[in-house]
């Protein structure tokens, strides 16, 4: 299949993207309502990309133009990273695993590669843009929904719920978390939610609600919350020229709780370290990057 994928470049620049590769991840009560049988599992995986193919802006597009494989692990193991947010989340406690330790409960997933040519090499289908953005041909939002709408529809997984929607609450709900971190209410929530449901939790408010927690961290506070995520960052500050207001070094030394301010801190503090050690790493690793490049214009494959 790797051999179909790389000779399936006809008609594609050096710099394009020659394949795109997705994760499929089923929840434990999902994996738990099929009884974790991996027939089920590809069958699923087999809907899930006739969905990817619907989901191109583009009449005629079937699951039998694309050229794609997949693989499934049922085992999944920790990561360095894991290990670390969780000393960060119960700091002063005993971690109850190590990195490279074997995730418990049923972990099946599978990791699916696709061309991003059509399989008579005419049509060029990508996901992501030259800067790794989702590109206007393809509905992410739609194809997530469809995947678990497929889910629901071909296992009767949870009749008459939304899982789509309850899914999209519980990112919000994540979201929702780090802001009240930089003093966010509940009424605000309720708020953040509300819109959220207007716009049926789109890609478009999926982005401005991320774009509303990283201006948290800049230090920054928007002041009609609405607006920021209907609108978005540009038009916002075009139709809102003071609905931001800016931090400078004095705001951020005025948080009033200790233990914020110690993670405020922190943060800015680990974030400074981690643009020194990239800076280090950029002079000492000419020659490696000079190489990385060169292996990327031989072959650009992008995950989303």
């Amino acid at each position: 299949m790797l051999l179909k994928i790389d000779n399936n470049v006809k008609g594609l620049g050096r710099e394009d993207h020659k394949f795109f590769s997705i994760s499929v991840n089923p929840s434990h009560d999902e994996l738990a309502w099929i009884g974790n049988d991996k027939d089920k599992f590809k069958s699923y995986i087999r809907d899930t990309m006739t969905n990817y193919a619907s989901n191109f802006k583009k009449d005629g597009i079937s699951e039998n133009d694309l050229v794609w494989g997949a693989i499934i692990h049922e085992k999944r193991y920790y990561a360095a990273k894991e290990v670390y947010v969780w000393n960060k989340k119960n700091e002063g406690e005993q971690i109850p695993f190590k990195e490279g330790d074997m995730k418990p409960g049923n972990q099946m997933h599978a990791h699916i590669i696709v061309s991003a040519r059509n399989k008579g090499m005419t049509e060029t289908l990508n996901v992501l843009t030259e800067k790794n953005k989702i590109s206007r041909n393809f509905e992410l939002k739609g194809f997530q929904k469809r995947n678990q709408d497929s889910f629901q529809n071909m296992f009767y997984f949870k009749n008459g719920v939304n899982v789509y929607t309850e899914t999209q609450k519980n990112i919000v709900s994540q979201k929702c978390d780090q802001l009240a971190r930089f003093g966010y209410r509940q009424a605000e929530f309720e708020n953040i939610d509300r819109v959220g449901e207007r716009m049926n939790f789109d890609a478009k408010y999926t982005r401005n609600l991320n774009g509303l927690v990283q201006e948290c961290y800049k230090g920054n506070r928007v002041l009609d919350t609405e607006k920021y995520l209907e609108l978005g960052d540009r038009k916002y500050r075009e139709e809102f020229p003071e609905g931001i207001i800016q931090s400078d070094s004095s705001e951020k030394e005025a948080v009033p709780e200790g233990e914020k301010k110690e993670e405020w801190n922190e943060l800015f503090s680990a974030v400074e370290d981690i643009g020194k050690a990239a800076n280090k790493g950029k002079k000492q690793g000419k020659k490696e990057d000079e190489e990385e490049k060169k292996r990327r214009r031989r072959k650009r494959g992008m995950g989303f």
